[in-house]
């Protein structure tokens, strides 16, 4: 009766153990997984970040996800994680795939995935907007859209539009992506411009008419009103450019 009592016992305690080194296994297990996790959600925040200060991004309902291989549980790494987005897409938005690398003793990489998502704000042309023509707030419809469907630049702060010269006609319903404006013309075709020349110990200015318009920094082709002579010249500021030999 002793007999069957303990050797109950021990089946017992034998239970207890294997519970308790299942336990601590999966709790191990959890944490390599969770620093894998980190790294790559980590990396994913720091590049909308970027993108967030660079773009003026104000995303809302943000969501991100991180599917690891099976098997990631096993592995071990003594040193820090180096983390890798190997996908090629335009933002850090979507179905993002990574490899995650371990340069310690026993050196490892596998390839993960992970999906990030936000609501953000986009400019859109509430009507036609005929090319030249300096972009105003009543021209600009902004409108909500997820992130990952965007696979080209885009304007989030309309500020960013106004005043500035339209490169080509943009269509009502049209994305006003950065590449269809620029800076507006500080000089227009047919305007009286001073031409500025200067050289080694000589310096003059004399009247010319501007054959194109332009912006600032801008090259254009400029005819001197008192010998007929057509050059090319730098603008420089309103109404004065700087002749170029």
């Amino acid at each position: 009766m002793k007999k069957n009592i303990w050797r109950q016992t021990l089946i017992g305690l034998t239970g207890l153990v294997l519970a308790a080194t299942s336990v601590a296994s999966e709790s191990a297990d959890s944490r390599l997984n969770d620093v894998i996790t980190a790294a790559i959600e980590s990396d994913i925040t720091r590049q909308i970040e970027v993108s967030q200060q660079n773009n003026g991004w104000q995303l809302k309902q943000p969501e991100i996800s991180t599917t690891l291989p099976s098997g990631s549980h096993r592995l071990a790494c003594s040193q820090p994680l180096e983390v890798e987005r190997r996908d090629k897409r335009r933002f850090p938005a979507g179905n993002l795939r990574y490899r995650v690398t371990c340069s310690g003793e026993s050196s490892w990489n596998i390839q993960a995935q992970a999906y990030f998502d936000a609501q953000v704000q986009v400019a859109y042309a509430k009507h036609t907007i005929a090319k030249d023509s300096l972009v105003s707030a009543e021209d600009i419809e902004m409108r909500t859209m997820p992130l990952s469907r965007l696979s080209r630049d885009f304007v989030a702060l309309p500020s960013r539009l106004i005043n500035q010269r339209a490169q080509r006609q943009i269509r009502q319903g049209q994305m006003i992506s950065p590449e269809r404006v620029s800076a507006p013309y500080i000089i227009q075709r047919g305007e009286q411009v001073v031409m500025m020349a200067s050289g080694e110990g000589f310096s003059t200015s004399t009247a010319g008419v501007a054959l194109e318009s332009g912006y600032d920094k801008q090259q254009i082709r400029v005819r001197n009103a008192r010998s007929g002579n057509i050059i090319n010249a730098i603008i420089i500021e309103p109404g004065k450019v700087q002749t170029l030999f």
